[in-house]
């Protein structure tokens, strides 16, 4: 599943989560089993939370 929010492209595969951002770069990470974004990076983790806030936001 796709979704574009105000930080750039998501994209949404299972548990799976990236972001290409409107700079071009890559954000890569999953949901865990309570729903909460995990990254390895605090700029991924950033991204990612709030594009998944705007999507849960949508639903």
């Amino acid at each position: 599943m796709q979704f574009e929010s105000t930080k750039g492209n998501l994209k949404i595969d299972g548990n799976k989560l990236m972001l290409i951002d409107k700079l071009g770069g890559y954000h890569f990470g999953r949901l865990d089993e309570k729903g909460y974004v995990v990254t390895r990076s605090g700029l991924s983790l950033s991204y990612l939370s709030q594009a998944m806030r705007e999507y849960r936001a949508t639903k």
